[in-house]
């Protein structure tokens, strides 16, 4: 492998992290969003979602979030 080659794969291995980076920080941004309307979020809750790194499951969390009405209902169907 040539020295541009491998440049090249480093380059497109970074950028995808960082893409599934961003994307992971944008739905936790929505979930905290939606969560901000029903209270202050009580930092261990945040703490929680920060560990988060499955996709499907921040999707999941996205739509509970949107659907629960309470953070406490939220809470308690997230576990």
């Amino acid at each position: 492998m040539r020295f541009e080659e491998f440049i090249y794969y480093e380059r497109k291995a970074a950028a995808e992290e960082a893409a599934k980076e961003a994307a992971k920080e944008t739905i936790m941004n929505d979930i905290l969003d939606l969560l901000e309307d029903y209270g202050e979020i009580p930092s261990g809750l945040k703490e929680k979602l920060e560990t988060v790194n499955d996709a499907d499951l921040l999707r999941k969390y996205h739509k509970l979030a949107a659907r629960a009405g309470s953070l406490e209902a939220f809470m308690e169907k997230m576990e």
